[in-house]
């Protein structure tokens, strides 16, 4: 009789253990989730910093044309590095647009949109630059 109660007493830390191992590996398949979304999140994040970069460059180089008396009113493609539309493990395409707004200013807007797998967004800056009066006489 001895013997059956220490049978009995094993089979419940047989079926304590499964529950304990069954909770651990239920806890590592969490983490793992959390883990796949994490990285995710911080790949979607380093898109939208670039894609906020190509737009703050696309409005200098506008600017700098502006500085040059070579800017118009009208669409502009991206005026920078053709290998700066593909960084992060994304694809990027930047439009800008230049109208007058006044007399003394220029309205400049710039858009990015960037692929990542099946996903699309874009994100949109603009500035207001102040007309340069340049004086192009010599003497």
């Amino acid at each position: 009789m001895r013997g059956r109660g220490f049978l009995r007493e094993e089979r419940g830390l047989l079926w304590m253990d499964a529950l304990m191992l069954a909770c651990i590996l239920a806890a590592m398949a969490g983490c793992m989730h959390m883990y796949r979304i994490s990285a995710q999140l911080r790949q979607e994040n380093a898109l939208q910093t670039t894609a906020i970069y190509l737009a703050e460059s696309e409005l200098d180089y506008l600017e700098a044309a502006e500085f040059e008396g070579e800017l118009h009113a009208g669409s502009y493609e991206w005026l920078g590095l053709p290998e700066d539309l593909s960084q992060q493990g994304g694809s990027y395409e930047v439009q800008a647009v230049v109208e007058e707004d006044g007399a003394a200013m220029w309205h400049a807007s710039a858009v990015v949109t960037w692929t990542f797998g099946s996903r699309s967004e874009s994100i949109r800056m603009e500035r207001l630059m102040r007309r340069e009066k340049k004086n192009r006489e010599i003497g």
